[in-house]
């Protein structure tokens, strides 16, 4: 899994979405991929949050914190299931 520098160790949740107000500030209220802002992209609601490593594929880390991520709705479709071995923009922060 990519380990990403993150500013953030919340309590643990019973639902990912719930780490959705962690996440917008973890990644300055912008998408993963492209940089987008939710101003830019029409709000908050524009952003989701994403799982790196795939649900479904890995069930174990559907809560974990370290696998989750914020990401547009058209970075997320264009992810789909696929990982992608870098996340540039957050690798080094």
């Amino acid at each position: 899994m990519v380990k990403l520098k993150r500013k953030f160790n919340p309590s643990p949740r019973r639902n990912y979405q719930e780490y959705k107000p962690e996440l917008r500030m973890e990644f300055d209220y912008s998408c993963c991929w492209c940089d987008i802002s939710e101003f830019e992209a029409g709000g908050v609601q524009s952003l989701s949050v994403e799982h790196y490593k795939h649900k479904n594929r890995f069930p174990e880390l559907r809560l974990d914190y370290e696998n989750l991520l914020y990401a547009c709705n058209r970075c997320n479709g264009h992810k789909s299931t696929y990982e992608p071995s870098i996340i540039q923009r957050w690798m080094k922060k």
